[in-house]
């Protein structure tokens, strides 16, 4: 891809936001560019990080030992010494930058409503209740459970054991130009003729207000992204836009507004997407409004599915991810998450309350997973005795670490809870007739291997493969997930050394680009096969991926195998 025609330069990774919970000296900064020269700043143009020279075909940029202050990263790439190319990302967890509000729009038209209209309608397709800068609460995107109600629906209604929020739904962390309610675009539902909204409304005309952004293509420039989504949009089955395509009009990360009437009869306004040329359709945000003043607005939603009583205030949320607040009445956020809980709805507590003085019960509306955080040691933890422990844990921007436990329950359960940091509720679902995830099991000594010192070997039932040299080594493993999902990742291994062995882990897609890349560290010397969890650490696409472990000293390691569920 030539640097003149397509620049492009790109900062791993985009779906990473807190991969620094502190300020400090940081390593391993990656960027991918084809530009002669890349410059990476801790601000907006400004807080150089320092000016790097084109290391080589097949290389990328790296900058270490760097002092990283601020929550953006801002890359700029240079061809014949001429800024071509420019790329950033938010670190959610580290002080705000000098100019981070050169970041956002100076005015935010796009959401004006518009005058003499009632708007019984808005919704955050894919996201949680929010209210944007003009005072407007935007509703969660809820499953449309019957006739009466409103709500989406998507691929999943064709199998039972699914839960709604599993299908067509990511977050991006960037961002968004062209509006100051990044949150109502960053969140998205995607998806082909299967995803649609159904509104309950009276018969009439009405304004309908469709609101988009592309997250995914243009990332870093240096493609012209025309035709790679092309969609139609229809009400009540009737086309009303077509041939859109997001990145064409307005580029990468930026919002896009589409306003249509519609004549309704038969008392539902249904929004559909029944032509998908390229890709797949995607929707931020959808408002209805009619000129009928008579019409009351929906102002609250069914989206959860617990009723909830506490002798302390609480909070219950939907769509729950890392970034969100853990607590009503402090900015302490999640940075990590068991993959399970991803999506479910929540509840929050107030920071400001003993933790030991909260008691109170919930009433399941289905049958679900009920998933409790707790950082109390687990003798004092008697109530959850029915429960079963996660292996992965929950951590905040503060570095607090959470045990988390699971219990199934059936709808209409009443479940008494106290001592806790959080409640999780997610819809009872089995991805196969086993109840689990189906696991991709794949041999290390089948993995592509690159370095020296490398051997083949048999111990304990085991076939595995050892790392006996300090050098630059180098092992590949390619998974083809067929949903989109977070997934977990486990290494089946045996460290010989008597210090733990650090090694960068990436991921990356069909097209080169990386989706996490960062440090684990193996735990030292063990005589017995141990098993080290992490997860893909955010959602990723059905596709083809490479896992590599890669380090300049990784003798003593052994692997016998990776799981990939």
């Amino acid at each position: 891809m030539s640097n003149k025609k397509s620049p492009m330069v790109y900062i791993v990774s985009h779906s990473w936001p807190n991969r620094w919970t502190k300020p400090g000296i940081k390593n391993s900064i990656d960027v991918y560019s084809n530009c002669d020269e890349v410059e990476l700043f801790n601000d907006v143009n400004q807080e150089s990080l320092g000016k790097l020279k084109n290391p080589g075909l097949g290389e990328h940029f790296q900058w270490k030992n760097i002092n990283v202050k601020y929550n953006v990263l801002y890359a700029v790439g240079y061809v014949n010494g001429k800024a071509v190319a420019k790329d950033y990302i938010l670190l959610n967890s580290l002080p705000e930058s000098k100019r981070f509000n050169d970041l956002m729009a100076e005015t935010n038209e796009v959401l004006q409503p518009q005058e003499d209209y009632n708007y019984i309608y808005r919704v955050n397709s894919g996201g949680d209740d929010y209210v944007d800068t003009y005072g407007n609460t935007w509703m969660a995107d809820v499953h449309k459970t019957d006739k009466n109600t409103w709500g989406s629906k998507s691929w999943t209604d064709e199998f039972k054991d699914l839960p709604t929020f599993y299908a067509s739904q990511r977050t991006t962390y960037d961002p968004i130009k062209g509006t100051q309610d990044w949150k109502l675009f960053q969140d998205f539902r995607y998806g082909g003729n299967q995803l649609k909204y159904e509104f309950p409304v009276p018969d009439g005309e009405y304004l309908v207000e469709l609101y988009f952004n592309e997250p995914w293509y243009g990332t870093g420039g240096g493609m012209d992204c025309t035709d790679w989504r092309v969609f139609d949009v229809a009400i009540n089955d009737k086309v009303v836009l077509e041939n859109v395509d997001v990145w064409k009009e307005v580029g990468h990360d930026k919002a896009l507004k589409k306003t249509v009437r519609a004549n309704v009869k038969g008392g539902v306004l249904k929004i559909s997407f029944p032509n998908v040329t390229s890709s797949q359709a995607i929707i931020s945000a959808i408002a209805i409004a009619t000129k009928n003043t008579a019409i009351k607005p929906v102002k609250a939603s069914s989206k959860n599915i617990l009723n909830t009583s506490a002798n302390v205030p609480v909070e219950v949320r939907s769509w729950l991810n890392i970034t969100d607040k853990q607590y009503i009445d402090s900015e302490i956020h999640y940075t990590k998450l068991p993959a399970e809980v991803y999506g479910a709805d929540y509840v929050r507590f107030s920071k400001s309350i003993n933790q030991a003085k909260i008691s109170g019960t919930f009433i399941s509306k289905e049958n679900a997973t009920v998933y409790v955080f707790v950082k109390d040691s687990e003798s004092k933890l008697s109530w959850l005795k029915s429960y079963e422990k996660l292996e992965e844990i929950a951590e905040n921007n503060q570095e607090i670490v959470f045990k988390v436990f699971k219990k199934e329950v059936k709808k209409g359960e009443k479940i008494h809870f106290k001592n806790n940091d959080g409640i999780a509720v997610v819809p009872l679902y089995n991805m196969d007739e086993k109840d689990d995830r189906p696991i991709i099991k794949l041999e290390a000594e089948e993995a592509t291997l690159l370095g020296k010192g490398i051997k083949k070997a048999f111990f304990k039932k085991s076939d595995y493969v050892e790392f006996t040299q300090k050098t630059t080594n180098k092992i590949t493993f390619e998974v083809a997930p067929g949903v989109a999902n977070i997934y977990l990742m486990r290494f089946r291994f045996m460290n010989m050394n008597d210090y733990p062995v650090k090694v960068n882990l990436s991921i990356t897609d069909a097209n080169g680009i990386s989706v996490r890349n960062d440090v684990i560290e193996f735990p030292i010397k063990n005589k017995k096969w141990k098993v080290l969890n992490t997860s893909t650490g955010g959602f990723i696409n059905a596709g083809t991926y490479k896992i590599t472990l890669e380090a300049k000293d990784m003798k003593g390691l052994r692997l016998e195998s990776f799981e990939f569920q």
